[in-house]
């Protein structure tokens, strides 16, 4: 007998391949497709008649590394019908570091994405992460190895190059994390301490990752030459020298025609035989820790030296003159999670009309934020380019993810809408892609990207991680005056066997396990 089967479904096996009428039967962790309507017992069953059978989605860039301990319903990302998300991304892992004095210092830092971890342990491995996320999550978590974190269990907070004996101690850490189950390698090349590896030292642990097949996922380096085409530039030279498979992380460009430009250089070099892909996001918004928006050299040394800085008048006084500080646009960033009694009332506002509402200039209310709130202070970046976001999706090697940071009440709606929106908008509202073409995007493509075999699509014997959704209703409801609003039009799903979302809403199941790289 069955655990349940789902009938009457269209199903998009995720593949890409048009829907086919067939019933999905789950027997404990596994998938089996029956014919329609054929004779067979389950302990439950569902009518799908007139919804969508596809698998689980797969989130390849998220910020949810603490979220199974600090939140183990992780609705943000289940309630989109996302089954595993992947972490570790933009330089930040949650392991490996070898105290949690340092674990403390690294997640302090990158607060405004992660979230708060002051009761959290830290994890000495990825061996030992994956196994605390086991049975304590809603969906399953893989991860990748941060080069920042790796930097900074070898060099902590120097910004130098590292010496051949340093290269040489974070290179057999990534290999440890790659045989524990790490996924690859990730690196932030615009935030400190990732951003302080130079080309060398990046191509360096990417060869010694090249063995175990791994993914070096990038978040470009903003500042590298021109600015536009050179960050990709970068990117794609340390993949060329180092053989692996290269993933540009939410990528983006607020130029008029950036996006056919960048895509062209991306098709030039898969000419070349290059191993690339991209993920982008349906909102043109950006999301990052307030802090991202001082310069560079007031955040090195870490979140002590950095509060330090803010303390001290002359300091605050050379904030405010960098050229690149001043040259900003404060109106297009939102300040979120926002929740001392002097600025609550503020949260989701505009950096500069808080300024403007305390009478202060902008370095000294980003300041006293920083001070007042805690480092776990966001900001969503108003201002991208709708245009580009479409040429982005219209490209084949493009993958759906959510770049979710699940931080205060009125995160970037990307957090909570961004697979309905593609379903919803995109598909269905404006026709950019095919329904079938969009699943495989969240998908199978993903799964390839990863290498996981056993998941990403609908087959007999793979794991039973599966979304059923309303095709005419699923849409985002998160926009940026109520950015935290779940998505209609997703029905169930469901986490290795286990029903974590019905149409009643989340269950609290917490099948998820820590997946690791076969």
């Amino acid at each position: 007998m069955f655990t349940f089967i789902i009938r009457g479904g269209s199903v998009l096996d995720g593949t890409g391949a048009p829907p086919f009428t067939a019933d999905v039967a789950v027997q404990g962790d596994a998938i089996r497709v029956l014919p329609a309507g054929a004779p067979a017992e389950a302990q439950q069953t569902i009518d799908a008649t007139g919804l969508v059978v596809a698998p689980g989605f797969i989130d390849l860039h998220t910020h949810a590394g603490l979220l199974p301990f600090t939140s183990p319903g992780m609705e943000p990302f289940v309630r989109q019908g996302v089954t595993t998300v992947l972490v570790g991304l933009d330089g930040h892992s949650p392991a490996p570091y070898p105290s949690r004095a340092l674990f403390a210092e690294a997640t302090e830092q990158r607060a405004g994405l992660e979230g708060v971890s002051a009761d959290l342990p830290g994890w000495a491995s990825v061996d030992s992460y994956l196994r605390a996320v086991d049975g304590r999550a809603a969906c399953h978590v893989a991860t990748l190895a941060g080069n920042g974190t790796l930097r900074l269990a070898v060099l902590g907070w120097s910004e130098r190059a590292a010496s051949p004996q340093e290269r040489e101690r974070m290179a057999r850490m990534l290999g440890d994390a790659m045989e524990q189950g790490a996924f690859g390698l990730s690196s932030g090349l615009t935030e400190p301490p990732s951003s302080h590896a130079q080309p060398g030292e990046l191509a360096a642990l990417c060869k010694a990752m090249q063995p175990f097949g791994g993914l070096y996922a990038t978040h470009l380096r903003a500042s590298a030459g021109d600015g536009f085409l050179d960050p990709v530039r970068e990117a794609l030279a340390t993949a060329r020298e180092s053989g692996v498979p290269l993933h540009v992380a939410h990528l983006a460009t607020p130029r008029p025609g950036g996006a056919d430009r960048i895509l062209a250089l991306l098709d030039q070099t898969r000419a070349e035989d290059l191993d690339v892909t991209f993920d982008a996001q349906p909102y043109p918004y950006t999301t990052a820790p307030l802090l991202a928006l001082l310069p560079e050299w007031a955040q090195a040394g870490g979140p002590q030296a950095l509060r330090a800085r803010l303390r001290n008048k002359a300091e605050r006084a050379r904030i405010a003159q960098d050229p690149a500080f001043r040259r900003r646009d404060y109106s297009a960033f939102l300040v979120t999670n926002l929740t001392h009694k002097r600025y609550v009332a503020s949260d989701g506002w505009p950096l500069e009309s808080i300024a403007q509402a305390v009478e202060q200039p902008i370095a000294e209310v980003l300041g006293d934020l920083l001070l007042t709130e805690g480092l776990g202070v966001s900001v969503v970046g108003l201002g991208g380019n709708p245009v580009n976001v479409r040429r982005f999706f219209s490209h084949p090697t493009h993958i759906v993810a959510s770049a979710g940071a699940p931080v205060g009440a009125k995160p970037n709606p990307r957090t909570y809408g961004a697979f309905p929106s593609v379903l919803g908008g995109l598909c269905r509202e404006e026709k950019l892609l095919t329904l079938p073409d969009a699943v495989r995007r969240m998908t199978s493509a993903p799964a390839r990207r990863l290498g996981l075999r056993d998941r990403g699509r609908i087959w007999d014997g793979l794991k039973a991680d599966l979304v059923v959704f309303d095709p005419a209703l699923v849409a985002s409801r998160a926009d940026l005056k109520q950015p935290s609003q779940f998505p209609v039009g997703i029905a169930w799903v469901i986490v290795n066997g286990v029903p974590v979302v019905t149409p009643e809403g989340a269950t609290g199941a917490t099948p998820g396990r820590g997946l690791r790289r076969a």
